[in-house]
């Protein structure tokens, strides 16, 4: 099933159905039917004791009986009326409004190698990708080349520290290329996450409301569909991806551990949730137990880019001063030197 953004109103719009079919088929299913009159007439006794009610904030009606048909159905719909709200909990902004925003990422790891090649067709990845690097930008490996290129018959002091400057900075690109790859791979199994939570939590709603729908028949036995909560996959499925396709290859670069080989590490189980009942009461639970499993496999999802995250920032704290060198003193006090200053001072001069 393809990804479809569902947005507040949508998910709203879902709750409702839900909520509805529940209110009909409850007045509509005769022993669901029985059951919602056991529950008015114990919440009218509980309101007229003081105590508190199974419905929030149900009071005894003022007049006729709390189980007639009237006041049975006030009941029903005010114990369904929160349905909606479980599935607007799960609004969130369009995932892929951020895909410029990963882009960005691969952006600048394709400025500091071209060969990198990564980004976007749809909302899914392929190869070979056809990312640019920054506008106007030099890639870092054809600077080295014009520098080493240039500087190849200098000698001196200076000449021999710019030299191992150039070094120091070629690792530095490497890091930082493998840095901004791994932020980029964070960023997009974030986004992946949030799509497939759309996803699943759209199936829920669905699937509710055709077993409920299934209840209206002359057959009152259990009633089920099986739903699998694609999100518990997300992650593995981007991490999958990089490591096919070559781009953001899961292998540390000189301490940077990348994103890929951190998330590559655990692996997911297909996770099942199953909505049933024979009557409206078990169908209804069954749906807030699998959106409570779908919003555990989102919260697991998203500590594990925590902890990731968490890694990155490590390494990069211990390779900090490979990841942005200096250039050395003798070559920048050598930047604003005559020639004839370079010269006398043996620092740069043709060989």
């Amino acid at each position: 099933m393809g990804y479809t953004y569902r947005s507040i109103d949508d998910l709203q719009k879902l709750g409702e159905r839900v909520r509805d079919a529940a209110v009909k088929m409850t007045m509509k299913q005769e022993e669901s039917y029985a059951a919602a009159q056991v529950e008015a007439n114990n919440d009218a006794t509980r309101s007229q004791t003081g105590q508190l009610t199974q419905v929030p904030g149900y009071e005894a009606p003022a007049s006729g009986r709390p189980d007639d048909d009237g006041n049975l159905r006030g009941y029903v719909e005010q114990s369904y009326a929160g349905v909606p709200a479980m599935f607007t909990a799960f609004s969130v902004p369009n995932p892929d409004d951020c895909i410029p925003m990963a882009n960005t990422f691969y952006s600048a790891a394709v400025t500091i190698e071209p060969s990198l090649e990564v980004t976007h067709q749809g909302d899914k990845f392929s190869a070979p990708l056809l990312t640019p690097g920054a506008n106007g930008a030099t890639p870092v490996g054809e600077m080295f080349g014009f520098m080493s290129l240039h500087m190849k018959n200098w000698d001196g002091d200076a000449a021999k520290a710019f030299e191992r400057y150039l070094t120091k900075l070629g690792l530095a690109a490497k890091l930082q290329r493998e840095f901004a790859t791994s932020m980029g791979v964070t960023l997009d199994a974030q986004l992946e996450i949030r799509r497939r939570m759309l996803t699943d939590v759209w199936e829920i709603g669905e699937k509710t409301i055709k077993v409920l729908e299934s209840l209206d028949g002359w057959c009152t036995s259990k009633q089920s569909a099986q739903t699998t909560l694609t999100v518990a996959g997300a992650i593995a499925a981007v991490v999958f991806v990089f490591a096919t396709e070559g781009a953001g290859i899961a292998v540390a670069v000189e301490g940077i551990q990348s994103a890929a080989t951190i998330l590559g590490a655990g692996g997911q189980e297909k996770t099942e949730a199953e909505i049933s009942g024979a009557t409206v009461p078990p169908v209804i639970t069954s749906m807030v137990n699998a959106l409570t499993k779908l919003r555990k496999t989102i919260d697991a999802q998203e500590q594990e880019l925590v902890s990731c995250i968490q890694q990155l920032a490590a390494t990069l704290r211990v390779n900090f001063d490979r990841v942005l060198v200096e250039a050395p003193s003798d070559f920048v006090n050598a930047g604003t030197a005559s020639v004839d200053t370079l010269d006398k001072g043996r620092q740069f001069y043709d060989r």
